[in-house]
């Protein structure tokens, strides 16, 4: 899928749901498998942070697994920024 066509995908679910959407897609290519790891936590942060308000913020999220101590920070960080 074209970049025109995710973001018009993304804009759409935004409109339709009233929130952000922040789409987090890894790696799931053989010998090239992306994972959840603590540095996603500083990416959503900066996009947390560019929103003008926090009021609901929907993740898209695709990977293979990785550390659940990551996961677990990125959903407090979510809660401390949504309402």
């Amino acid at each position: 899928m074209a970049r025109h066509q995710r973001q018009a995908l993304i804009d759409t679910i935004e409109q339709r749901r009233a929130s952000h959407l922040i789409c987090c897609v890894t790696s799931d290519r053989e010998n090239a498998n992306g994972i959840m790891a603590k540095d996603f936590i500083r990416i959503f942060f900066d996009h947390l942070t560019a929103f003008k308000d926090h009021g609901k913020v929907d993740v898209f999220l695709f990977t293979l697994g990785g550390d659940t101590l990551a996961a677990f920070g990125l959903s407090r960080l979510l809660r401390e920024f949504t309402s």
